[in-house]
Parts: structure tokens; sequence; C-alpha cells
């Protein structure tokens, strides 16, 4: 029997996308689906937005650039928002769901990043496979719930 989880995505939107290709790579030769470039990922808790603070907003930006060790075959930044809603039998202290959605919602939205990449590489690189980004986790320790409530002057 399937279990609805306690996090649900209600709602999604691109603030930005952009994929391209590296063109400083000899595309005549083999690319390195993995090659280093800086690949880097940052979350913001945007607030709790309903009273009961059931609804929560997160910003993901991912950023895939040159850097001194290496080229990737892509150069790519999106910006992206979703809005996750807490069931509502959960009862689960304010920095509890700031922690929860700050690791599992943070997952979700980097999955369908993912998946915009692969299927834009795809149209980008001529002849090659799709790009696939590497997954990665979330560390729940870096999501300062307190900071959260206090930046946005929550009341709990």
């Amino acid at each position: 029997m399937l279990k609805s989880a306690p996090i649900q995505l209600v709602d999604y939107f691109f603030n930005e996308i952009s994929v391209k290709r590296n063109d400083r790579l000899d595309w005549n030769s083999e690319i390195n689906q993995f090659n280093d470039g800086k690949m880097s990922v940052y979350r913001d808790i945007r607030f709790p937005i309903s009273d009961n603070h059931s609804l929560i907003a997160i910003q993901l930006k991912f950023l895939m650039q040159e850097d001194e060790s290496g080229q990737p075959p892509i150069i790519a930044s999106i910006d992206m928002q979703g809005l996750f809603e807490i069931h509502g039998s959960v009862e689960w202290s304010l920095e509890d769901k700031i922690r929860f959605v700050g690791v599992s919602g943070a997952s979700i939205l980097y999955g369908i990043i993912r998946e915009q990449i692969t299927g834009l590489s795809s149209r980008v690189i001529p002849g090659a496979k799709p790009f696939i980004v590497p997954t990665i986790s979330f560390d729940p320790d870096g999501v300062n719930a307190e900071e959260v409530i206090a930046e946005h002057q929550i009341e709990q």
C-alpha cells in the first residue's frame, strides 16, 4: 500500500533557465560527461506562507561554470522556486518543517533541474549524449531554521 509523503510539491516555476554548450571544448573529441568545472547549488527558504505554516516556499539556484580545474561540456544557470505543503496531520515544530523542506524540498527541485539540463543539453551538444548532472545530497545541518524565522519575522 502506498502512503502519502508528509510533503507535497504544490507548484513550481523558473525565474531563469540558461543552458548553452561550452564552445571552448573540441567537439570532435571525446567529451567527458563529468568534467569538473564548477558546479554550485544555493538554496533559500523563502518563508512560511500560511498562518499554520503548512505552506513553505524554497528557492534553488544551480550554476555550472568553467573554472581553473575543468571545462564542463555545458554552462548552465537555473533559478527556480517551489511551493511545498506539509500535510496537516503532521505535528512538527516550525523549525522541523523548515528543515524538512530545506532538505526534501530542495531534493525535489534539484531533480527537476537535473531533468531540465538533461533535456536541454541534448539540443545544444551536437552528436553528443545529453549531459547528466551528478546527484547530490542536501545536508540538514545546512538549514538554519532559527535564522529563517528571525529573518522573516515569523510568529510561531
